[in-house]
């Protein structure tokens, strides 16, 4: 802001920032991507000091913090005289009051919004001093990282909605700001991939164990058999890959899994009778399926719990 002396513009520091901020996260879904919507609650006052012995006129800009966004429930007063967002606002808000000498002025702002993946907190493109700044964030966030380039908070606090966040300054010289990042989920989309990239792996272990419990057993199976098996066992990820967009992953996961189980195990119910495919093949089976399932777990699954 600045303070007109005798007709020169004078820039000033604020004096004190006393900044309250409520984020309220929600992860929508589209398609199988994942996006960190959350919505933001700003309510800020802030004093700057008239330095000088005789009365100034105070020209205080207000610069939107983005273009891309809405901004209800909109407040600015300086001195408590609120201003109306009007006309060309790229500009921003600017007010003149008047600042009796050696006195403090007045300025809140306050505002409701959205935004996706982070929230920042910009002091300035510069290094600048900051006096007296207090920034309580409450949160409904179940984890949280900071941003590069900001400064982590002074306190946290665990509570049953979430964390409270605390930044403190009393006098600090930085041209770094404050900021959190909204905890992220992983996209179904790049699971699957990875999921698909290793399911020859577990293919080739499914062969082995059909293939030693044949030998062992002098019961081996015709080469054509292990072709209709190779198809069941690839159904869980073309099952997986249709479902994951229409259900949640979890519930996906378990409905491709019987699937796949359950077309290896009643085919080789059919070749070779009840018996062997319960008591021999069956179980063999089982556990290899259930290798290729612990393998497709530890590939992200766990990201969702």
């Amino acid at each position: 802001m600045n303070l007109l002396v005798s007709e020169n513009a004078v820039k000033t520091e604020l004096e004190s920032s006393n900044i309250d901020l409520g984020i309220n996260l929600s992860h929508r879904r589209k398609g199988l991507l994942w996006y960190l919507t959350y919505d933001v609650d700003f309510d800020g006052s802030y004093t700057f000091l008239n330095p000088y012995n005789e009365p100034v006129t105070a020209r205080v800009t207000f610069d939107f913090p983005s273009s891309q966004t809405i901004y209800d429930d909109f407040e600015y007063k300086v001195e408590n005289v609120e201003l109306i967002p009007k006309g060309n606002l790229r500009k921003g808000l600017e007010a003149m009051v008047q600042i009796p000498a050696r006195e403090e002025g007045k300025i809140h702002i306050a505002y409701k919004s959205s935004g996706l993946d982070f929230w920042k907190y910009s002091f300035a493109d510069k290094i600048i001093t900051v006096k007296n700044f207090t920034l309580n964030l409450i949160s409904n966030l179940n984890e949280y990282n900071f941003p590069a380039g900001t400064i982590s908070s002074s306190t946290k606090t665990k509570t049953k909605n979430g964390w409270d966040l605390k930044w403190e300054f009393d006098k600090m010289v930085s041209d770094f700001d404050v900021g959190v990042d909204m905890p992220n989920r992983k996209n179904p989309g790049a699971l699957i991939s990875k999921m698909s990239y290793f399911a020859p792996v577990s293919l080739m272990f499914y062969f082995i164990v059909l293939i030693v419990i044949g030998a062992m057993k002098r019961n081996s199976l015709h080469p054509v058999h292990y072709l209709f098996l190779a198809a069941s066992f690839f159904s869980f990820h073309i099952l997986f890959s249709y479902l994951v967009d229409r259900l949640v992953i979890e519930l996906s996961f378990l409905l491709s899994a019987g699937v796949s189980i359950g077309l290896a195990v009643s085919y080789l119910w059919k070749i070779r009778g009840k018996r062997f495919a319960l008591r021999w093949q069956a179980q063999r089976s089982f556990s290899t399926w259930y290798y290729l399932l612990l393998r497709s777990f530890s590939k992200g699954i766990p990201a969702w719990w």
